[in-house]
């Protein structure tokens, strides 16, 4: 067993060893040149969780304001913000030290499932390896092959550095670990290796939506994997071990949550809003080809290791290449799912080869290892070659997004701001302003915004009625700056396609080249207006150039003949509200409306609700001076979301203890006469 165990560990040590060989400079780099990347988002929410860990309920910098659990699923950041502050690093400095921990540790964890499945260790080392060097969607796939440069290059590498997907490495990384407890939990069946299954059942999902995906598919895959006699208990304890893995992150994934996240996807990177159209026959055939598979696959009684491979490959790989050759969709933004696809082609070939070196006589299975280990080189060095080519770091000193968030902190610490790219997943890194975009558009509550965004972008061909828009949708939003990036600017994605529109209508209030900050006018800098209901928006706006249903609105927030509104926030989630009012007045506060929102005046609940445009509205029903209290508690859902939580804990703790009493009791007892 000690020997066993030593070559175990020796075998985990050297996989881990060739993945730092590929990226070791990751572990103390600050900032990459990669400007692109939507890591600086990441780095950013590991900032703000550094520094506001006890008060992570409302999320005010993105979005006009949403919950945090909207943010982004929140494991890695939380990670990040816990090495921040244990080393005294800084957020990006945590944020790749831990991406590279976790990059390495992935080909391990799929090294620990393949031996858990199979009990080969030679085997499941080459499946590691596999996935540590060779990226089999570089060759089916033209554009992964075309964005990667070439078939020898580390496609799943190439995902983390440029595009910043270090969450979801994590969730794959995660979900080796996941599978392994699952199936352990099976084979047991006590109560403390459920509740361990399903603490990392709830990480994998806690790091990234696709990773969620996958520890479903990768559950279909284990069960369908098994003998026909064991099928039954298994799906009973994974359908059990999901049950409790959601009520432990019940908080961080309400419906709502889900809900959102489910809307907002059909529409990014693609328009995916019919992909329901026709499902039903795409999922049937699906299904008619694992059961094909299954049928073939117990015929020439295939290792569980390699049928669990074929199932999860086949999945994976009708989502990303169904869409890649045919534009078949299974599910939103199906193309990102090909790095799940290579997780699931690493076991498909390791035991593929080893079912075929098992029908061999010893000495040519060892040549055919060697051969493994002899091409492992030069995938391993092109590998290297092109990490290190990635590897540069940049002097964030002389980057527009440091440079303006340095500004925007000294000049304006408070002020909403609307801020194009890459400018905008960077500006929290280094400043608290809250923003009208954000870095996770797949968590916008408020759809109205990414409305408002897109015409800030976007241009009509008439510079007038393009100013006119975008300045009526920023005063709605309560946004005080907007930064423009013309052809020149320094900021990466460069996403105006009229630039020059705020030209002589509004003032700058900062420049470098081509990027400049101007001044939005408001009658208020405050988030709050006192108005009539009468004044609010009358409906919904057909799209963004639909101006009569905010000028009422836009004529309330400039009349000098209403009181103004002082508002001041007093954590993340509350604020106090100052006024003069009259019974019939009403205070509008430019933030995102929830059902979690509650205001008070003087002790008293008044009432809370959205206008036509996903902001929030009170009803303070006062008179003379009135100082409201606004605070954020998530409502009823997170309510039961928080219940559920502590229930599942409690219950977990009592049912192994339970567990653990009757197994000394039953080895206490004396035996029967």
């Amino acid at each position: 067993m000690a020997k066993l165990a030593a070559r175990v560990a020796a075998l985990s040590i050297a996989l881990f060893a060739v993945n730092v060989y590929v990226c070791r400079e990751l572990f103390t780099i600050e900032y990459l040149r990669h400007m692109g990347s939507i890591e600086a988002a990441f780095i950013s929410l590991a900032r703000y969780v550094r520094d506001n860990w006890t008060d992570l309920s409302w999320f005010p910098l993105w979005y006009g304001g949403i919950p945090y659990q909207d943010s982004y699923p929140p494991l890695m950041h939380a990670l990040v913000a816990a090495v921040a502050g244990f080393t005294h690093w800084s957020p990006a400095l945590a944020y790749h030290a831990t991406a590279a921990f976790v990059y390495c540790a992935g080909p391990v964890t799929l090294f620990w499932l393949c031996w858990r499945l199979s009990g080969r260790l030679g085997a499941s080392f080459f499946a590691g390896l596999f996935y540590s060097l060779v990226s089999p969607s570089a060759l089916l796939i033209e554009n992964v092959r075309r964005d990667v440069g070439g078939l020898m290059r580390p496609r799943r590498f190439q995902t983390l550095i440029v595009y910043g997907e270090d969450p979801h490495v994590m969730g794959l990384t995660l979900l080796g670990v996941s599978i392994l407890l699952l199936d352990y939990a099976s084979e047991k069946r006590r109560p403390w290796a459920y509740v361990l299954a399903a603490v990392s059942f709830a990480a994998t999902a806690l790091t990234n939506w696709l990773a969620g995906a996958a520890l479903a598919i990768g559950v279909v895959a284990l069960v369908l994997a098994s003998e026909f006699p064991q099928i039954r208990n298994r799906v009973i304890g994974a359908v059990l071990i999901g049950a409790i893995a959601y009520a432990l992150a019940a908080p961080l994934v309400p419906p709502s949550t889900i809900r959102t996240i489910q809307f907002n996807a059909r529409t990014i990177e693609g328009d995916f809003t019919h992909y329901t159209d026709g499902l039903i026959l795409r999922l049937a055939a699906l299904a008619a080809a694992i059961a094909a598979t299954k049928w073939g696959l117990t015929r020439i009684r295939a290792s569980r290791a390699l049928q669990f491979g074929a199932y999860f490959t086949l999945v994976t790989g009708a989502i990303t290449l169904g869409w890649a050759y045919a534009q078949i969709v299974f599910v939103p933004q199906p193309h990102r799912y090909h790095t799940e696809m290579e997780w699931g082609i690493a076991i498909l070939i390791a035991f593929s080869a080893d079912a075929i070196a098992a029908r061999m006589p010893k000495r040519a299975a060892a040549a055919l290892a060697c051969l493994a280990l002899i091409l492992a080189v030069p995938f391993a060095r092109s590998s290297r070659r092109y990490a290190r080519g990635l590897l540069e770091e940049v002097d964030i000193t002389q980057r527009v997004e440091l440079r303006l968030g340095r500004w925007l902190k000294a000049n304006m610490p408070e002020a909403r701001v609307m801020v194009p790219g890459s400018i905008s997943w960077f500006l929290n890194a280094f400043t608290d302003n809250p923003q009208l975009g954000g870095g996770f558009d797949q968590g916008t509550t408020n759809y109205q915004i990414r409305v408002a965004t897109y015409l800030m972008y976007w241009t009509s061909g008439d510079t007038n009625l393009d100013a006119e828009a975008s300045i009526a949708w920023l005063k709605t939003f309560g946004v005080q700056a907007i930064a423009i990036g013309g052809p020149k600017s320094g900021e990466f994605y460069k996403p105006y396609q009229n630039p020059s529109k705020f030209v002589g209508k509004l003032d700058e209030l900062w420049r470098e080249g081509d990027d400049v900050l101007y001044r939005v006018p408001q009658r208020n800098s405050s988030l709050a207006h006192v108005m009539t209901r009468a004044q609010l928006p009358p409906r919904t706006p057909y799209n963004g150039v639909d101006l009569d249903a905010l000028r009422p609105y836009l004529r309330a927030l400039d009349d000098p003949q209403l009181p103004l509104a002082a508002m001041r926030w007093t954590s993340r989630h509350s604020a106090v509200i100052g006024a003069s009012l009259t019974p019939d007045q009403i205070v509008s506060v430019q933030i995102t409306h929830h059902p979690g929102w509650r205001a008070a005046v003087n002790g008293r609940d008044v009432p809370v609700s959205a206008d036509r445009v996903g902001q929030t509205v009170v009803e303070p029903r006062c008179s003379g001076a009135c100082s409201i209290e606004l605070r954020y508690d998530g409502g009823e859902e997170m309510l039961a979301a928080r219940a559920l939580h502590w229930i599942a804990i409690v219950g977990s703790f009592i049912w192994i203890a339970a567990a653990l009493y009757f197994d000394v009791r039953k080895r206490v007892a004396p035996p029967r006469p």
